[in-house]
């Protein structure tokens, strides 16, 4: 089957690094799509203007907002975050590994891709949803409302 391409908006922010690192970090835009039917594995792109430094101490300290990824299936009761009555996913909390360390390379204003592997968290096997902010898995896949 051919991967379907659902460009979605992604309003972002990210901010922070509380490890240690030397951080100046914004991001302006963003957009999501399926790269899959059923449970599927998505992109984000981010539109990134930043410079972001380590230190030598990693990026866990880096944290990432964003609204606009609307999930299918359950309420999202993981990693905080909250699916509103419009079925809008809206997530804050630490970026993962994954796109930790893609951050680490940002330097001038860019647009990196980054891709959310598929992974189901919360307490129901149904719970799924696109998960950038957890630091001990990786992220979830995303879910779209037809």
């Amino acid at each position: 089957m051919a991967a379907l391409l659902i460009p979605t908006p992604v309003a972002v922010t990210v901010t922070g690094c509380g490890g240690g690192c030397d951080t100046k970090l914004t991001a302006t835009a963003g957009t999501a799509h399926r790269t899959g039917s059923g449970p599927v594995a998505a992109e984000i792109s981010l539109d990134l203007s930043a410079r972001l430094t380590s230190d030598g101490k990693g990026v866990a300290g880096v944290r990432i907002a964003f609204t606009g990824i609307v999930p299918g299936g359950s309420r999202v009761d993981a990693a905080g975050a909250v699916t509103g009555a419009d079925g809008v996913a809206h997530y804050s909390g630490p970026a993962d590994y994954g796109l930790a360390n893609a951050l680490t390379s940002v330097t001038t204003a860019q647009t990196i891709s980054y891709v959310a592997q598929p992974m189901t968290l919360g307490s129901t096997p149904d719970a799924h949803i696109c998960n950038l902010l957890s630091t001990k898995s990786p992220p979830a896949d995303l879910r779209y409302q037809p």
